[in-house]
This record gives structure tokens, C-alpha cells and sequence, in this order.
């Protein structure tokens, strides 16, 4: 335990932010909500509340907490001046809440109306009630916000519900007297206390596999479990028990508690920050919240990190221990092998970053890069020499593809045709599509959140079977190729692979929708791009500017960012450019007379240009970019909607 923070009186729910920044616990007796700075551990505001607050949540994008209020109403708390916006009226004696990953439901169990409220956040109103078993406490939502789960704890029971109906599928049986429950990030497992779900009455965890309903394991903890929460790596489960005063951490690949940690009298909430460094328990008789860190050694050696050279420098994507403690940041070391005396250049990454890029090498010389990783308790040794590559100025990119709303690809220059929807049905318009960072596949996304995979991209998920608020207008890779992000209309952001949910405007009222996306170099962030050029960042993406407080003659319809996270441009259906931050401005087609409207833009992968594609296929090259073709002026089937640049090969 790394610090004791005195809050307010009974204190019981906890939840971090997604930047892990704060921390919002609530007080029963004191009709109050604390909130936590993480980085010193000290509460910083206490927000008046009232009605007895139990269960608390933050929304993905930070902005709202919604917390359970024991007299039937939940509080709706706007996190940027910490005050009580909204109070809604739920069913009877509300313990628990869960917000789904878009942000845009919020599920409240009652424990006297045996219900699950179901809350539409843009309109703070209820609109469904769902019975569930008797006495409901807790309440989580699976990652693909498809499943809710409720512990019933006068039932010894689990309610499964289909979001998309607001329906009971399933009554799973668990221990007795269950309290609260989580689900893993992959969505394969609920823990139950009794998933993972814990059971007060029976002093066990059981764990669910959710893919048939079934209790898997049961895991002997200490006294009186009750809050339960998995760490981001789904590695970890940390339940308080309320009747020991201590923490059981549960090794979830072999479901055997591995340590026990002494906390204050009668922790009842917990929760994991994003990181997955530190854990919040909430002690209710005690009026604190302990903090642990959940490093109980240094990190093992990491494993061999992989690079990819740039002009005069390289990117290096870290690979985790397999063994030791969470490491809460990495150093990346240069080796030269040309000139020892050119090496020593370092970069961190910091999780859930996975990336970082090393500046200041040599073109021309060849590079190695090792990885050290550090927690509070030490650092690892270094790790094996990632693969050689050579710095150097990279010829501009020579090719890209462009995509059509009937899914159709058409390649130019240096990029492959690995294949397309072209001819084949499908439930709903092609609407952009991304590339692997090797440019030897790429992904196709519909506005019905359907994705399709060519080449060496792999398919890891969608919401072509989830109804959705707004239509799917974008997508983005992340920079290892092994995941996506999807862009509604609305905002609304979904995560697939190894893409971390930074956060979404599905939740906002805007003034116009959002037409596109770009990622960070590092995959750590993105931004989102509406109609009238609002920006908005999420992540490690930074603010650079934007064009929603100018009039446009032609609304914006696509972005690209610099490759340095330095700043974006913006485009609009007119051709119009609007560079920002360190985006360079190479031109645009502003003052031309279009026959097709722009529908998008792709950057050089050296930022030291750009492209533009019309609706007919017409491409415009400005800056470094090169012509290597286009469809303009030939038959389509169907128009393009948007063009993705072909990578620059990687040096040495």
C-alpha cells in the first residue's frame, strides 16, 4: 500500500477516469463525492451530492459520472467544474451503475424494485426498466457493450442482459449472497464475488465464462468479498473483503489468489486505474481510500522490441515481460553499429503507449534499440537488440489507394491490390479504409461498422451486429497493424485489437457530425473531425486548432495528421486546406473548378505533402506527393469516398 487518502464519512464506490488522473469515491453519510488527484493522492473536490451515494462511474470520455443515489435517483456529475448537472429518478433503493463503452447507456441496478434502469445519457431519461433477480447490487457491461451483467445478492444469482433488447438471456447460479461483478477486457470472463463475481455469503469469487454461462472456476478469497475489479491486462482480479480488511489478488490465468493486502477497516468498492499500476480501495468504516500499486517486483526483461527506421530516426514498439511485476514505463536505448560513439539516444514509453521514436540518429549508420522496463520497486535488465535498421531520407511514397462506397479498391503506384468488396452485397455503404503500417493489406470499413480484411490485415471485430445510434463515417489503424478504431457520426468511437478506447464525443451535443478521424503516430490517441472543422483530441493526441469558429465556404470531410503528432490538416469538399500545429500548407484546390466533390486526403509519409480524392476518382497532389494514377475521368460503379496512402518502405 502506497498512500492512506482520508475522504468523506461511510465512503463505498470508486472509479477512476480514463486518464487515470482522478479518482471519484462516494460518501453515504456524508451525502458527498470526492475527487482524487492521483498524482499526489490528495482530494482536491467535494461535490455535494445527496440522497445517500453508492455506486459511482465515469463515462469513457471523462466528462460525466453518474453515481447511484440510495434515494432512487442517480446524480449526473459534469467532471470539468464538479457540479450535479442532472438528477434522474430511477426505481427503488439504486446500488449499482455501469456505463457502456460508447458512453451513450447507463445501467443502475435497485435493490428494492429487483431492476435494472436503463439510462439514455444524451437525454438524461430512463428508458427502459428490466426485472432482474432479487436484491441487484452490481452491474458491468461487456467491452463490445452487447451483454450487461447484475449480481443479484438475494437471489445467489447472475441476470446475463442483451443491450440490444434490454432483455434477461441468462440466470447464471453463483455462490451466495453475490455483490458485485466484472468482466475482463476481453469479454471472455465475469468475475463474480461470487464475469468475476463475489459471493459475501460464501467467501468466494466465481468466475463465469461468458461465452456459454457457465460457472468455470470458484476461487476461495477472504472474508466477506464484495468489490471486485480486473486490471487492464485482464491478467488480475483485486477483490476487497469487507470481513478480513484486506485485498485477495487473483492470478486469473490459473484462478489462485497469489497475494493478500492489509487495508483499511471494511473495504467495500475498488478500482484498477487504466494503467493497471494502481488499485483504489475504498474502506467504509475507516473514511479513506487505500492505494496500491500494484507492482510487488521489478519487471522481468522485456521482450525483443521491433523498429522501423525514419529519417534520422526510429520508431521502437516495446514487447512486455512475460514474468515480474507491471512495468509503468519503458527506455528505449539506441546501439550504433556503425559508430558506437553515434548510439545512446533514448525514448520512453509510457502504458498503455506502446511505441515511442528515438530522434537524433545518423542516416547511414546501421541501429539496434534494446528496452528496459521500470516500476516502483526496480528495473529490469535490458532486453534482447531489436532488429537493425538504417536511418535515412526516405523517397516520398509513390502510391495509394482509393476506396468506393460499393466497397470496390483500386490501387496505383507502389500499392498492391489485395482485394475489395467490389460486386459482392453488402448491408450498407463502404464508407473509408486503412492500411497495415507494410502496406500489404488494408481494411474496409461500412457505415454500419461492418470491417472487411485484405491481405495481411486481420479482422478483429466490428459492430456490424449492433444497432447504432449514428452511421460509422471513418476508421483508423493503429501502428502496429494489430487493431482499429470506427467512428460514428455522433462520435461515438469503437476499439478492436489492440486499440485502446481514449475516449469519444458520443455523449456531446454537436454542432455539426463528425466526418472523419486521424491516429497518432504512437497509436496512443486520435482525433475526430467534424463538418464545420472542430477538432477534437483524445489520448496522447494534442489540440493544434481548428476552423469551428470560422465560416467555411464548403464543409470539412476528412483530415490527415503530421507524423510527428505536431499538428493535422483539414479538408474541405471544395478542396480547401487548413494546415495547423507544425502541418506545412503545400497548396490546395480551393480556387479550382471541381467536377466531383473532395471526399478525402491521405499525408506523405514524411508529412512533406498530401493528396486529395474527388468523389470520381480524381487525384490532386500537393507537396511531396507524386501522381501515380487515379480513376478520374473512367466509369465506376459507385463513388469514392475516401484514399489511404501506401507506407514508406522501411529502411535497411
Amino acid at each position: 500500500m502506497t498512500a492512506t487518502i482520508n475522504v468523506g464519512g461511510a465512503p463505498y464506490g470508486v472509479a477512476v477516469n480514463p486518464t487515470g488522473t482522478l479518482a471519484y469515491v462516494t460518501n453515504i453519510s456524508s451525502g458527498t463525492v470526492s475527487v482524487i488527484d492521483t498524482a499526489n493522492n490528495s482530494v482536491t473536490a467535494t461535490i455535494p451530492d445527496g440522497g445517500g451515494p453508492y455506486g459511482v462511474a465515469v463515462n469513457p470520455a471523462g466528462t460525466l459520472a453518474y453515481v447511484a443515489n440510495y434515494g432512487n435517483t442517480v446524480s449526473v456529475i459534469d467532471t470539468a467544474n464538479n457540479t450535479v448537472t442532472a438528477t434522474i429518478s430511477v426505481g427503488g433503493n439504486p446500488l449499482g451503475v455501469a456505463v457502456n463503452p460508447a458512453g451513450t447507456l447507463a445501467y443502475v441496478t435497485s435493490r428494492n424494485s429487483a431492476t435494472v434502469s436503463v439510462i439514455d445519457t444524451a437525454h438524461n431519461t430512463v428508458t427502459a426498466t428490466i426485472p432482474v433477480g432479487s436484491i441487484p447490487f452490481g452491474v458491468a457491461v461487456n467491452p463490445a457493450g452487447t451483454l450487461a451483467y447484475v449480481a443479484n445478492g438475494g437471489s445467489g444469482t447472475v441476470s446475463v442482459i442483451d443491450t440490444a433488447n434490454n432483455t434477461v438471456t441468462a440466470t447464471i447460479p453463483v455462490g451466495s449472497s453475490p455483490a458485485w461483478v466484472a468482466v475482463n477486457p476481453a469479454g471472455t470472463l465475469a468475475y463474480v464475488t461470487n464475469a468475476y463475481v463475489t459471493n459475501n455469503g460464501s467467501n468466494t469469487v466465481s468466475v463465469i465464462d461468458t461465452a456459454n454461462n457457465t460457472v468455470t472456476a470458484t476461487v476461495p478469497v477472504g472474508g466477506a468479498p464484495y468489490g471486485v475489479a480486473v486490471n487492464p491486462a485482464g491478467t488480475l482480479a483485486y477483490v476487497t473483503t469487507d470481513g478480513s480488511n484486506t485485498v485477495s489478488v487473483i492470478d486469473t490465468a490459473h484462478n489462485t489468489v497469489t497475494a493478500t493486502i492489509p487495508v483499511g477497516s471494511h473495504p467495500i468498492g475498488v478500482a484498477v486505474n487504466p494503467a493497471g499500476t494502481f488499485a483504489y480501495v475504498v474502506n467504509f468504516s475507516s473514511g479513506t481510500v487505500s492505494v496500491i500499486s500494484t507492482a510487488t517486483a521489478a519487471p522481468g526483461t522485456p521482450g525483443t522490441p521491433i523498429a522501423t527506421g525514419g529519417n534520422a530516426q526510429a520508431t521502437v514498439t516495446v514487447t512486455a515481460p512475460i514474468t515480474g511485476g507491471t512495468p509503468t514505463s519503458y527506455t528505449v536505448t539506441a546501439v550504433d553499429s556503425t559508430i558506437p560513439g553515434n548510439g545512446g539516444q533514448t525514448c520512453t514509453v509510457t502504458p498503455p503507449a506502446t511505441s515511442c521514436t528515438v530522434t537524433g540518429l545518423t542516416n547511414g549508420d546501421s541501429y539496434t534499440f534494446t528496452s528496459t522496463a521500470t516500476n516502483s520497486v526496480g528495473t529490469s535488465s535490458s532486453s534482447a537488440p531489436s532488429n537493425s535498421v538504417i536511418p535515412q531520407v526516405s523517397a516520398p511514397s509513390k502510391g495509394y489507394w482509393e476506396v468506393a462506397s460499393d466497397g470496390g479498391i483500386f490501387a496505383f503506384g507502389d500499392a498492391s491490390f489485395s482485394g475489395s468488396m467490389g460486386g459482392k452485397p453488402l448491408n450498407a455503404p463502404v464508407v473509408g479504409i486503412a492500411a497495415t503500417p507494410d502496406g500489404k493489406g488494408y481494411w474496409e470499413v461500412a457505415s454500419d461498422g461492418g470491417v472487411f480484411s485484405f491481405g495481411n490485415a486481420q479482422f478483429y471485430g466490428s459492430t456490424g451486429n449492433i444497432t447504432l445510434n449514428k452511421p460509422i463515417v471513418g476508421m483508423a489503424a493503429t501502428s502496429t497493424g494489430l487493431g482499429y478504431w470506427i467512428v460514428a457520426s455522433d462520435g461515438g468511437v469503437f476499439s478492436f485489437g489492440d486499440a485502446r478506447f481514449h475516449g469519444s464525443t458520443g455523449n456531446l451535443t454537436l454542432n455539426k457530425p463528425i466526418v472523419g478521424m486521424a491516429a497518432t503516430p504512437d497509436g496512443g490517441g486520435y482525433w475526430l473531425v467534424a463538418s464545420d472543422g472542430g477538432v477534437f483530441s483524445f489520448g496522447d493526441a494534442r489540440f493544434h486548432g481548428s476552423t469551428g469558429n470560422l465560416t467555411l465556404n464548403k464543409p470539412i470531410v476528412g483530415m490527415a495528421a503530421t507524423p510527428d503528432d505536431g499538428g493535422y490538416w483539414l479538408v474541405a469538399s471544395d478542396g480547401g486546406i487548413f494546415n495547423l500545429g507544425d502541418a506545412n500548407f503545400y497548396g490546395s484546390q480551393g480556387a479550382t473548378a471541381l467536377n466531383k466533390p473532395i471526399v478525402g486526403m491521405a499525408a506523405t509519409p514524411d508529412g512533406g505533402g498530401y493528396w486529395l480524392v474527388a468523389s470520381d476518382g480524381g487525384i490532386f497532389t500537393h507537396g511531396d506527393a507524386s501522381f501515380s494514377g487515379s480513376m478520374g475521368g473512367k466509369p465506376l460503379n459507385a463513388p469514392v469516398v475516401g484514399m489511404e496512402a501506401f507506407p514508406r518502405s522501411v529502411p535497411g
